[in-house]
């Protein structure tokens, strides 16, 4: 697995008398300077990498000013070797969800020391806020290993109540459409009814019966003058 991974590039640091630091090509034998074993659960050929996020774990797990077990480390390594990172990038982000779920754990073990709601509610809240990151970043970490790609649903419904259901594919750059299975429905408009009267488009007036004839309006307000004498 080692050799089928990308040398990393890498340097040699040294410093001079004059306290500045200068470069120097580190050697090319990588199966020498690197662990293959935490090569591979890391998904690196770097040894640098690898030292950093050794390092990162240890003080994450020291925080308490306690000694480390090895087996909260191993136990992490656990979970960054069995989800199998393809780089750099998913190694630092499952030690972070490592990270995050310790922290929960934490923080759901406390309650139940609690006496006051007050510092209960105090840890619950960051109980929760730990899970929701650590949702957060296995999403992230799923999508990083899509590439970018996404998987959405179009339907197309036509005259007569027939659906069709494209499936539009996007891989990061182009698109892709093919048809699904097509769904008959009846016809939704012959179900409901007539349509409602609307505006006549040859613009012909309202038809009358055949007896009828147009009458004036009579006005409510005339009235029949009065005789005089009366």
């Amino acid at each position: 697995m080692l050799r089928g991974r990308p040398v990393r590039a890498q340097v040699a640091l040294e410093r001079t008398a004059a306290g500045k630091y200068r470069t120097s090509p580190a050697t090319d034998d990588v199966a020498k300077v690197v662990s293959p074993q935490l090569a591979d659960a890391f998904g690196t050929t770097s040894q640098s990498f690898i030292d950093t996020s050794m390092s990162n774990l240890l003080t994450f797990f020291a925080a308490h000013q306690r000694e480390v077990t090895s087996t909260e480390i191993n136990g992490a390594l656990a979970v960054i070797d069995g989800m199998k990172p393809e780089n750099e990038v998913e190694a630092m982000l499952l030690a972070q969800m490592v990270a995050t779920n310790e922290t929960a754990m934490r923080c759901l073990a406390m309650i139940g020391k609690c006496d006051m709601i007050a510092q209960t509610e105090i840890f619950g809240n960051l109980a929760t806020k730990m899970l929701r990151t650590f949702t957060a970043q296995t999403e992230a970490l799923a999508k990083l290993r899509r590439k970018g790609e996404q998987t959405v649903k179009v339907v197309h419904v036509y005259p007569g109540g027939q659906a069709v259901v494209a499936e539009t594919i996007n891989h990061g750059g182009g698109t892709n459409e093919k048809a699904a299975e097509q769904s008959h429905e009846p016809n939704v408009a012959a179900a409901v009814g007539p349509a409602l009267l609307g505006k006549d488009p040859a613009g012909n007036a309202m038809p009358m019966p055949g007896h009828a004839r147009p009458e004036a309006v009579p006005n409510p307000r005339w009235r029949e003058p009065r005789r005089a004498g009366r």
